[in-house]
């Protein structure tokens, strides 16, 4: 039996590479299987919102930068992450 932390942590060192190198859909992928099995690992929710401010989905972003907050409110760079996407917004104010 595999280990779920162990699987998530492949899928997500796979996303985070294919990000690095512009393969968007990719990374995409393997967010999107890291959070069907951690579906609350903040790693995984503030890079997928970070792949998806990249992408324009402002959104998606906000939810899961949001979301990833919720678990660790004391990451600046999330914080930073989710001004960028109001920024994107125009959401001036926030």
């Amino acid at each position: 039996m595999s280990d779920p932390l162990v699987d998530t942590q492949k899928l997500l060192h796979l996303a985070v590479e294919n990000f690095q190198n512009g393969r968007l859909q990719e990374a995409k992928t393997y967010f999107h299987e890291a959070l069907a099995k951690a579906p609350d690992d903040f790693d995984a929710l503030h890079l997928s919102g970070v792949l998806e401010l990249q992408l324009g989905q402002l959104d998606r972003a906000e939810e899961l930068i949001a979301k990833a907050l919720t678990i660790n409110p004391n990451f600046a760079d999330a914080h930073y992450n989710l001004a960028k996407v109001f920024e994107g917004q125009g959401r001036w104010q926030e």
